[in-house]
């Protein structure tokens, strides 16, 4: 396989598995009248992350978000051309995993769930919504460098990349 086909198969993989087992936990959560609790839901996220970038990690460097490929291509460690493939490969893949979410469910159910689509809470202002996720963006990037990218990172950074999403 040519060497950047492998790297983008992963990233489109991986995000598509991710984004696919998150949107899917949200409709089923919402089906199911909050079946598994915030925290049962979070965990699923966090645990399906914390396996698909330790899965990937060696071969892509287990981006799967297009913030974390951004901020790596800022820092010089991957070029431009393969930076634009990789956010295009993770684009392609969440929306393929919507679109699975949305023929796979009950309609209803994902309709109901904004198709694990986050929300804005309704006492949330638009400026508030985007500091929170720009923190959060900051944090998972953070943890991406210092459990993934980091040479001192051990082999099994992915876990700790998702222990951190399950505890946000």
């Amino acid at each position: 396989m040519p060497s950047t086909l492998r790297p983008l198969a992963a990233e489109f993989l991986g995000t598509f598995a991710f984004v696919f087992v998150a949107a899917g936990v949200t409709v089923i959560n919402a089906a199911r009248n909050d079946m598994f609790g915030f925290g049962g839901a979070g965990f699923a996220q966090a645990a399906a992350f914390a396996v698909l970038v330790t899965a990937t990690l060696r071969i892509s460097g287990g981006h799967l978000n297009p913030a974390v490929t951004f901020a790596v291509w800022m820092t010089g460690r991957i070029k431009t051309q393969r930076a634009a493939l990789y956010i295009v490969s993770q684009l392609a893949a969440a929306v393929v995993a919507v679109l699975c979410v949305a023929e796979i469910f009950p309609a209803g159910a994902a309709h109901m769930a904004g198709y694990g689509v986050p929300r804005i809470a309704q006492d949330v202002t638009l400026t508030q919504a985007v500091l929170l996720q720009a923190l959060l963006t900051l944090c998972l990037v953070s943890a991406v460098f210092g459990a993934g990218i980091s040479r001192q990172a051990p082999p099994v950074g992915g876990f700790a990349l998702g222990l951190r999403r399950a505890f946000r």
